[in-house]
């Protein structure tokens, strides 16, 4: 649950600290126990940095994304879409010259 908090707030400047919540239990019918995490927290900052760690870690072995491969997918769907008057013939020269 804290992950996708903390993912939204780096996302989105209007949601931040604090994050409240509540226990329900299935099929209870009635609230149970309440709590909130604050800005500095350590557990949410431990969860927040962990996050963050990860998230680099698993960029860096993502594969680079090349021109050539950009290139051969522009003229893929250049090649596709022509046919449905996407694109003008100027824009298909330029990427097909690309």
């Amino acid at each position: 649950m804290l992950l996708s908090f903390d993912s939204t707030i780096k996302a989105n400047i209007s949601v931040g600290p604090p994050i409240d919540f509540q226990i329900y239990e299935t099929d209870s019918f009635h609230t149970g126990p309440t709590g909130r995490f604050h800005k500095d927290d350590p557990y949410l900052l431990e969860i927040s940095n962990g996050w963050g760690r990860a998230l680099n870690v698993t960029f860096d072995t993502m594969p680079n994304l090349s021109l050539i491969l950009v290139k051969d997918k522009i003229k893929e769907n250049l090649n596709s879409a022509k046919y449905l008057g996407y694109f003008s013939e100027k824009y298909q020269n330029f990427f097909i010259n690309l």
